[in-house]
């Protein structure tokens, strides 16, 4: 409100002076920008003035006292702000919008003296003369640069008596040729200016002049070199600063000041606020100034700054030594570092204060600062944490004189800093901590009152032993047989075999700690013979949950978190629920399971997916495939859009789009979700173009679409037929039906022709009409015969007993495969989907739009746009 009002009132007399305005103070003064000042204080006045005129006016000169603004110079003008809360159950305490100017601050520009007069009929009361509405900051300049009153009624006239209808005024011919003629007016007036914090040069500090308001002195500077100091308008918050150049590499360049009161054993500051253009380092000292020198606290070879090459400001807290009693003669000196090989190098020192630290609490009148809000802890590392807070002030204005917050773990000072968080590199993992943030202000006042929060840095790495079964079997209570050699990671992997019979087997292992607030991830490698399913859980951590195997390796991760109101789990336990149901024989395999802490990012951006890429299995499929994002916690979800929308979500690196027209160009992009709520960025665009036409003999697969009906397909121990029942595309599907439940049964076709050492896609749609017909294996094998004689059987030629969950539901599938080397060719491979016994159930599996494609051989007829 005050700075938008003189603002306005500028901007509103440089409007009627075509462009010309008043000028603020003279460069120089220290208090040229608008600040602000705030503090929450019960004064025993506040209940006992009999009218608001006396509380404003008695709050006023309080203000006044404690800003120092009662200047002799005639020419000051000194705005104050006052907002004051009413007293309890009165009417009476002053309002949000008033600005309050003393009248014997309101000399005239023109040296007429005291102008006080004005409207009275607002305060009669009290001392009339000294308190000012708002809307009457204009009229009161007006006098203050000489301009007379007018007669009451003119309204609309700047400078009449009575209510002001500010802005809606005007200067008269007169006024504007007063003003045109005053010094004050000007067309390059100085304006306005915010002023970042509340600054009072050397205000509770035991330096004189730390900001350089009054030139140099105290301050001595000396060299040995061609360096020199002055003092020039580039301040930090005030206006003036102290620039220190440097011409010679090897000179000795010091700024020193004397004759420094301290006191023994006693807590002190040193503040400043400084930069380099060049980021040079700064040494500095604290000493009896005598011969030899005495150390006061501050050693030149343990106290290093490494200025930045912008404003920043610098803290150093200290306690007094080396003396008894109080002393006079402290020496405070700043020695300029510079290895630089450029001449012509600059330091730029500002608002340097040594200050005694004491310790009260928030509600003093003299130092009004809140405690901070907010205050959290979050983990970098096992060894980092990261503290954040909001700052204490709860006004929109912000902290007034905060100059900065002390640090303290388990109850010990640890450091200090001027921004609104801090990060502790010194911590144990696997520890309890203790934080404490007090605010300092620039008085030197430690809030007693601090912000507090407790902290649990992680237990370093996997909780569990053994993860990869170098050791054996050992931790995991398996027997040598079941450690199996080589590994999917390092040299040994779990391996469990058995036939399935109703009863399980349990891969566990026991006596590892959870704690309270803690994210963990387990993670783990796996696969199955005949891909079955297994369960997973972590005792009091993650429930039971089921993981669908495949015949292949594949990584399984699962994010949860032991709840910040439950116990610490002392004695956990893993349990991986082997072979539940009854099945076939087959065997599983385990290998690099890792339980390790994560830590919960705060501000860090979940990094999108990367390295997008597709593959088509027809002309309307393709599989996307992507990496995870380099800063993956676990448990991402992947949100995956066609043209700038959403078509599914998947929780693996892979998603299968079908049904495409012909003749297109499609764009894609996939988006990571992580349990935090983070969301990335989306990936990079990735195009895939559809061919013109439908490609004959690109389906190495005969009939793949079933609406040739079953020729050249082939059943054992099934009845096969194609059917008109709810198709994918076309106008039939593949049936396969289960009479009976039978021992075994394969559904396949031959005379599939594919050459040795190549890629191919394998595409289909299944689905069955139970929930139990849950499994169908896939395999492509070649023909048996005979070399030089020698009999052999026939043998996998890409695909081997890979098994796939199959709901009710049609669901799209899509399989790469690579062919092996082989001195025979694959002109006669069988691709077949079996059943193992007890599969059937006497229920029906379907298939549709079956297709087999070498890689790359659908986008070689791709439309091109």
């Amino acid at each position: 409100m005050l700075t938008s009002t003189i603002v306005d009132l500028q901007l509103w007399f440089a409007s009627q002076l075509d462009g010309a305005s008043f000028n603020v103070a003279e460069e120089g003064h220290p208090w040229t920008n608008v600040s602000w000042y705030q503090h929450s204080h019960k004064s025993s006045l506040f209940n006992s003035e009999t009218n608001s005129g006396q509380f404003m006016f008695i709050t006023l000169l309080g203000a006044h006292s404690f800003l120092q603004s009662q200047s002799p110079d005639p020419n000051d003008i000194w705005v104050v702000f006052v907002d004051v809360d009413a007293a309890p159950n009165q009417d009476w305490g002053a309002m949000e919008s008033i600005v309050v100017v003393p009248a014997e601050f309101l000399k005239g520009l023109s040296g007429e003296g005291d102008t006080g007069t004005g409207p009275t009929s607002l305060f009669p009361w009290w001392l009339p003369d000294q308190l000012r509405w708002k809307g009457e900051l204009a009229w009161f300049l007006g006098i203050a640069l000489g301009l007379p009153p007018q007669p009451p009624g003119n309204t609309n006239d700047l400078m009449s008596e009575g209510f002001l209808y500010y802005p809606d005024t005007a200067l008269n011919d007169d006024h504007k040729t007063l003003l045109n003629d005053h010094d004050m007016i000007a067309m390059s007036y100085r304006a306005v200016t915010y002023a970042r914090t509340y600054s009072f040069p050397g205000f509770g500090s035991s330096l004189e002049n730390g900001s350089f308001e009054s030139g140099l002195n105290p301050w001595v500077f000396t060299t040995d070199g061609s360096g020199t100091a002055f003092v020039d308008y580039l301040g930090h918050l005030s206006p003036n600063s102290l620039i220190i150049t440097m011409n010679d590499d090897d000179s000795n360049t010091q700024l020193s000041q004397n004759d420094i009161e301290l006191k023994p054993d006693t807590e002190y500051f040193l503040s400043f606020a400084a930069y380099s253009e060049k980021g040079r380092d700064l040494n500095v000292s604290l000493a009896s100034d005598s011969s030899p020198s005495n150390n006061y606290g501050i050693t030149l070879s343990q106290t290093r700054f490494d200025l930045k090459p912008y404003w920043d400001v610098y803290l150093l807290r200290f306690t007094t030594q080396g003396f008894d009693l109080p002393v006079e003669d402290g020496k405070l000196l700043f020695r300029m570092v510079n290895s630089d090989i450029d001449n012509d190098r600059r330091f730029y020192l500002d608002e340097i204060m040594l200050t005694e630290i004491v310790r009260g609490d928030y509600v003093s009148m003299a130092h009004p600062e809140f405690p901070p809000r907010n205050l959290k802890a979050s983990l970098l590392s096992n060894t980092e944490v990261r503290l954040s807070w909001d700052p204490g002030q709860t006004n929109s204005y912000g902290p007034i004189l905060t100059l900065a917050y002390f640090i303290h773990r388990n109850g010990e000072y640890i450091g200090v800093t001027t921004t609104n968080s801090f990060e502790d590199k010194t911590v144990l993992a696997g520890s309890y901590y203790d934080y404490e943030v007090r605010t300092v202000n620039r008085a030197g006042l430690e809030l007693i009152d601090p912000a507090e929060v407790s902290v649990f840095t992680l237990p370093p790495g996997n909780r569990l032993m053994n993860g990869g079964f170098e050791e054996g079997g050992i931790y995991w209570g398996l027997a040598k047989d079941k450690i199996v050699e080589p590994g999917y990671i390092g040299d040994k992997s779990a391996s469990i075999c058995l036939r399935g019979t109703g009863s399980e087997t349990l891969l566990y292992q026991n006596s590892f700690d959870l704690y309270l607030g803690v994210y963990y991830r387990l993670s783990f490698h796996a696969r199955s013979s005949l891909g079955d399913d297994i369960r997973v859980l972590v005792h009091e951590g993650l429930p039971e949950m089921p993981v669908e195997l495949t015949t292949e390796w594949q990584y399984y991760d699962y994010l949860f978190s032991k709840p910040e109101n439950s116990p610490v789990t002392w004695n956990s336990h893993l349990l991986i629920r082997v072979g539940q149901d009854p099945r076939p024989w087959q065997c599983y395999e385990f290998d690099d399971i890792i339980l390790e802490p994560v830590i919960v990012p705060e501000d860090e951006p979940l990094d999108p997916p990367t390295s997008l890429s597709s593959s088509m299995g027809s002309e309307s499929l393709v599989c996307l495939t992507w990496k995870a994002p380099a800063n993956n916690p676990g448990g991402v979800e992947y949100i995956v859009y066609r043209d700038e929308t959403e078509i599914g979500r998947t929780v693996s690196k892979k998603y299968i789009d079908h049904g495409l027209d012909l003749s297109q160009l499609y764009e894609y992009t996939v988006v990571a979700t992580d349990p935090f709520g983070r969301i990335s960025q989306a990936s990079t665009v990735h195009q895939v173009a559809t061919p013109d036409s439908p490609i004959d003999g690109v389906n190495l697969v005969q009939n793949g679409g079933f609406e040739g009906g079953m020729f050249p397909w082939k059943s054992e121990a099934l009845r096969a037929y194609a059917a008109a029942l709810d198709p994918v595309e076309g106008l039939s599907c593949g049936r396969i039906h289960f009479p009976i439940v039978p021992k075994k049964a394969s559904f396949w076709q031959s005379r599939v022709v594919l050459e040795h050492e190549t890629q191919y896609h394998l595409s289909f749609f299944a689905r069955s009409n139970r929930a139990k017909n849950d499994e169908m294996i896939l395999d492509v094998t070649a023909p048996a015969g005979s070399f030089v004689g020698i009999p052999y059987g026939p043998y996998s030629f890409g695909i081997d007993e890979h098994s796939i969950d199959v709901s009710t539901d049609w669901q799209a599938y899509f399989i790469s495969f690579d062919t092996p080397s082989s001195f025979f060719g694959g002109e006669s491979t069988t691709l077949s989907f079996s059943f193992e016994e007890l599969s059937g159930l006497l229920g029906s599996y379907s298939l549709d739009q079956v297709f087999l494609v070498r890689d790359g051989e659908i986008e070689n007829h791709a439309w091109a746009p």
